[in-house]
């Protein structure tokens, strides 16, 4: 091969008019190819042109350099050179010709993995548009196998994969393991532990408009996290997963504390505990804008469990018709003490909350059955449409119907929650680059505090305040960004350690902080969303210096 080496030299077949990357093409069935979808009988002049594509992907692989493109067509692609996939630690893209994964198949025939990425590969490795299936190991990694490594794959389905081990989808470890699932199915995959995907030893990931279902293991039906860092699951649905002995939805172990955010946790089980989630010593996972519907734990637990020492916050979510012996909603043993606002517990069976070591703080929430503690209410949330198993009256069927869980006039959860200290949007879920202002969407990403004017302000804060559970009554879009952003006091565009001595100003002398800072809005003051701000406002203190904290 010729590699041009410098920009606009020479144009030969393979390589594009754009400086330093080429495009490279395979196809298993080209017609040069005298044994199509054989990669081991090949075209004699197959060099990755369009012309003369090449018949394997793992040949494509080879010759690559950072910044090349790899092209496939449409097809099944199988054999040696279509599995095990090496990227090498190569930036390079590996993508569908037509960019539809139904059409594009990596099939492992039952026999290893499809994705093998060891080489410290970057966000720069991406693998775009593919179905991948049917891959069979006796260790870890069925489908995807990442350590030490952050690829980015996207609009993938990653289904049928069976590992003997961990992750029977995707498996990830190592600290520097990174990556990020964008528009991705992981679907019917097994393993022993984790069956759609695993991660652990100080691993990320980030997991946007991702589906996990139908996945199952004797641990993390569908996912499971030990010991990891900050993992992030974004608009994500987690549904109809199974584990024979805990967290069949999602099980944390080891001090895993992953983020869920706008996320549906539905029909998932497990003959333990922990239908939808399990959080085991020491988790701390952070759950915001969420659905928990119809899962269920032969134990207890059927929408969480929360066993030695695990902490969880729930805020803005909404968990009903979730089953289990014990407790269908929320179950609390080994002193462990979860944190709920804002939330709404609704007809789950036997009863919604239940603690016998450890105690939950339950706020502003509106729980079946009634619950002690600040802003509680119980009250019919009226759901648009309350979930319904079918006619079979049995969850995790096809005729499900998971409701529709918006409030509708009259309920008292409308504007009933608390607006202090906000969960912040760390992710800026709005895309107007301001990341520590209270969270400003729902689920189904229109504006939170939206108010109603028909409905008296029963929660705490100053108006609009936000509504109970995962959905904000009367709310059609986003909001509109305004320019401001919480605790950027001096107005230079950036919230950081430059803010504090303005902060102290404001606080302290009003009028020399307006005098100093002509223009900019107090309100970025109010960091506890309480609707104070400025001179003497000294409650703002103490969530200042946790936003600082975590900058």
């Amino acid at each position: 091969m010729i590699r041009r080496w410098t920009a606009g030299l020479l144009a030969i077949g393979l390589w594009t008019t754009s400086a330093w990357s080429a495009v490279i093409h395979v196809d298993d069935d080209a017609p040069g190819d005298p044994g199509p979808g054989d990669p081991l009988v090949s075209d004699p002049l197959e060099d990755g042109s369009e012309a003369h594509p090449f018949d394997a992907i793992q040949k494509a692989l080879a010759v690559t350099l950072p910044g090349d493109e790899i092209v496939v067509a449409d097809g099944t692609y199988t054999g040696p050179g279509n599995k095990f996939l090496n990227f090498y630690g190569k930036a390079v893209t590996l993508r569908s010709a037509s960019g539809d994964p139904a059409t594009c198949v990596i099939d492992c025939e039952f026999s290893g993995r499809a994705l093998d990425f060891h080489s410290g590969e970057t966000g720069a490795t991406v693998v775009d548009g593919f179905t991948i299936r049917n891959g069979v190991v006796t260790s870890s990694g069925g489908g995807v196998y990442c350590v030490n490594s952050s690829p980015t794959l996207r609009n993938c389905v990653i289904r049928n994969h069976w590992a003997a081990s961990y992750g029977g989808g995707v498996y990830i470890s190592g600290q520097s393991s990174r990556p990020t699932l964008i528009d991705c199915v992981i679907l019917n995959c097994v393993a022993n532990i984790g069956g759609g995907l695993y991660g652990d030893s100080g691993s990320r990931a980030t997991l946007t408009d991702c589906t996990i279902q139908g996945n199952s293991a004797a641990s993390g039906g569908g996912v499971y996290l030990r010991s990891v860092g900050r993992v992030l699951l974004l608009r994500c649905l987690i549904v109809a997963n199974f584990a024979s002995g805990g967290g069949g939805g999602m099980f944390c172990y080891a001090s895993s504390s992953p983020d869920l955010v706008n996320c549906i946790v539905a029909a998932n089980s497990t003959n333990q505990s922990g239908g939808g989630l399990l959080c085991h010593s020491a988790c701390s996972p952070t759950v915001l804008n969420s659905v928990f519907v119809a899962n269920r734990a032969t134990n207890d637990g059927g929408a969480v469990m929360c066993r030695l020492a695990s902490h969880p916050t729930l805020v803005n979510c909404t968990i009903t018709r979730n089953d289990s012996a014990l407790a269908g909603g929320l179950s609390c043993t080994g002193n462990s003490s979860p944190s709920l606002r804002n939330c709404i517990i609704w007809e789950n069976s036997a009863v919604g909350i239940y603690f016998n070591s450890g105690e939950p703080t339950v706020e502003y929430c509106s729980v079946w059955a009634g619950w002690g503690g600040d802003g509680n209410i119980d009250a019919d949330p009226l759901f648009a449409r309350p979930p319904d198993p079918g006619d079979d009256a049995q969850w995790g069927t096809d005729d499900d119907d998971y409701g529709d869980l918006r409030l509708t006039a009259g309920s008292l959860c409308i504007d009933a929650g608390d607006n202090a200290d906000p969960p912040r949007d760390v992710y800026d879920l709005d895309g107007d680059g301001c990341y520590t202002e209270p969270l400003p969407i729902d689920l189904t990403g229109n504006a939170r505090y939206a108010d109603d004017p028909a409905t008296p302000d029963t929660g705490r804060g100053a108006a609009p305040l936000v509504d109970i559970g995962a959905y904000e009554f009367n709310s059609a879009a986003p909001p509109e960004p305004d320019g401001r952003c919480t605790g950027d006091v001096n107005c230079d565009g950036v919230v950081n350690l430059v803010d504090v001595n303005p902060f102290v100003l404001l606080l302290s002398n009003y009028p020399a902080w307006v005098a100093s800072f002509d223009g900019c809005d107090p309100r970025n003051g109010d960091l506890n969303n309480d609707g104070t701000y400025g001179q003497w406002a000294f409650d703002d203190i103490r969530p200042f210096v946790e936003m600082l904290s975590n900058q």
